[in-house]
């Protein structure tokens, strides 16, 4: 709420640009504001190279994620679903029942 109330004194103002970076994806869409995102992880390509029978190491794991992260900005396309976060701390080796619920409440 903080952040909208933020973004919407912005815009009642002239010329301020602003570059806002967040996770959050409940920001309302308003005219005069662009957004972009991250690509982010390319989870296909990591699934393809990840061995699941080989133990890697965290910092394995941390290496990974880096070669597979795409940090190209694109416009965003508020339908899409994000998982990349969720993605990382499967990755990074939370706990399967965590994962799996944190998906069903972003559903």
């Amino acid at each position: 709420a903080l952040s909208s109330a933020i973004i919407k004194d912005f815009l009642e103002k002239e010329n301020i640009f602003a570059f806002y970076s967040t996770h959050f994806m409940e920001l309302p869409r308003m005219n005069g504001i662009d957004f972009f995102r991250m690509k982010g992880l390319n989870y296909i390509e990591y699934k393809k190279s990840f061995n699941e029978q080989k133990k890697y190491e965290l910092n394995d794991r941390i290496r990974m994620i880096n070669l597979f992260m795409r940090y190209e900005i694109e416009p965003d396309d508020s339908n899409r679903e994000y998982f990349d976060a969720i993605n990382i701390a499967n990755i990074l080796g939370l706990d399967i029942k965590i994962i799996e619920d944190a998906k069903k409440q972003l559903r």
